[in-house]
């Protein structure tokens, strides 16, 4: 049923309504009141059907419309606010979406014509609440990952996925309070919102490493290896720490040792899985003393895992039915989803070699350089542009160098000045060259290597 994941939590309201269910800085939330107020704003959503966009950074008012939207048998659209207002403007015009809710303090964005902001967000939790009805769109939520063709892709996610992903997820997070880092509009939060919430348990959320004690803790290994250069991240100060579950990017070995020395006993979790298969489909437990690469697992209920031509092919319930226009459904075929990933299965488990060009991985975000490119191209000043990525030798980018043509006078830092305001921080280029030409091969393509060189 596609009202299930908003019926149980809101049955735990039921059950404990003081209990606190969403901690983030100095705020919080019971389930009393996430259950009386997420009903209330579900009562205001119900007139339509459309998409709405959250805008906003973990407050709790974002938790609150997030529950309020699948009551209403709305889907969602999360945009953080280090997402550029120009860059949102993109990802709600093919959504659909004809509403906004701004959850931060302060004025509207100014995006879509019908826009909430939170004083005015507060004022509908006063309506009376309504209990969660059938969904129209069975789209519980629509998360956006960079585009080839220079525009962002949305992905469509059932309700039918979430519920066989949370199923899923309850076997490796467990506990009653969850620390989670990603941001809401990074498909990795989907792992710490709704297994918590369907528990019963807190959630904490923090944009830094965790200062009160957890049972378990979701991150990309790039924040984890973070945390343990930081005397804080010990089992001194985290002592109900029992899980880590690291997911985003490949988790090397050594990083999975330092943990294991610094907290002993923890279960460690190496997962892995793309925004379009509903966050994370195989897992694996990593145990001490285990060699890289290190297993990303088998796969999960309801979801298979394949190897076509080197690439990893995933079918089954928690894929999604493709992106919505105009991105191209290219990956999405044979019954199910092409990933761009490479890998191989050996004894049963699921290893993952690296993206096939175009793709690069950047702190757990998967970006398409032609995206980027595309971005400076609409720069003034700028004539052609070309990104390339420098590997860290795990299979992510450690940096991205963008070499431009100029038409005009316009200097390296104006440009990343101006592409701020465009995309988000992880998609920015590290450095910016200016070049007279790009350099070819002898066959007439880009000489990717001159022109680092360069």
């Amino acid at each position: 049923m596609y009202d299930e994941l908003p019926v149980r939590i809101l049955a735990n309201a039921e059950r404990f309504p003081a209990r606190t269910a969403y901690v983030f800085e100095d705020r919080s939330i019971s389930y009393g009141q996430l259950a009386e107020y997420s009903r209330s704003l579900g009562y205001y959503l119900s007139k339509d059907r459309s998409p709405v966009v959250i805008y906003g950074h973990k407050s709790p008012e974002f938790i609150i419309c997030i529950l309020a939207c699948l009551i209403s048998g709305r889907c969602y659209i999360p945009c953080d606010t280090s997402i550029p207002v120009s860059r949102v403007k993109k990802l709600a015009n093919p959504s659909g979406a004809d509403m906004l809710i701004f959850t931060e303090e302060g004025d509207c964005p100014g995006i879509l014509s019908c826009e909430l902001s939170r004083k005015e967000l507060r004022e509908c939790f006063s309506h009376e609440g309504i209990s969660p009805v059938t969904s129209g769109d069975e789209n519980a939520y629509i998360i956006f990952t960079s585009g080839s063709t220079g525009d962002p892709k949305g992905i469509p996610v059932r309700r039918e996925s979430l519920m066989n992903f949370c199923g899923y997820a309850d076997s490796f997070l467990s506990g009653a309070v969850h620390t989670g880092h990603a941001l809401f509009s990074f498909d990795l939060s989907v792992a710490d919102i709704f297994p918590t919430l369907l528990s019963g348990g807190t959630l904490i959320e923090t944009d830094g490493i965790p200062l009160s004690d957890t049972d378990s803790f979701v991150c990309t290994p790039t924040f984890l290896r973070l945390c343990l250069l930081s005397d804080r991240f010990t089992e001194i100060n985290l002592p109900s720490l029992k899980t880590v579950l690291c997911c985003g990017e490949v988790l090397p070995a050594d990083t999975a040792e330092k943990l294991f020395e610094r907290f002993g006993d923890i279960r460690l979790i190496n997962a892995y899985g793309p925004a379009e298969c509903c966050c994370f489909v195989s897992a694996y437990e990593v145990k001490k003393g285990d060699n890289a690469p290190l297993p990303v697992g088998n796969g999960k209920n309801a979801c298979n895992i394949g190897i076509r031509n080197g690439e990893i092919f995933i079918s089954g319930a928690s894929v999604s039915r493709g992106y919505i226009s105009p991105c191209g459904n290219d990956s999405f075929r044979d019954g199910g989803y092409y990933t761009g990933d490479m890998g191989e299965i050996r004894d049963g488990m699921l290893y993952f070699l690296g993206r096939k060009g175009g793709f690069v991985k950047r702190s757990g975000y998967r970006i398409e350089l032609s995206e980027t490119e595309s971005e400076i191209r609409q720069i003034n000043g700028v004539s052609d542009c070309i990104c390339i990525a420098v590997p860290d030798g795990m299979g992510q980018a450690r940096s991205i160098k963008a070499f431009v043509i100029l038409s005009e006078d316009i200097s390296p830092v104006q440009i990343k000045q101006q592409l701020a305001l465009r995309l988000p921080a992880y998609m920015l280029p590290n450095a910016i060259k200016t070049v007279p030409y790009f350099p070819l091969t002898p066959n007439g393509k880009i000489d990717y290597k001159a022109l680092d060189d360069k």
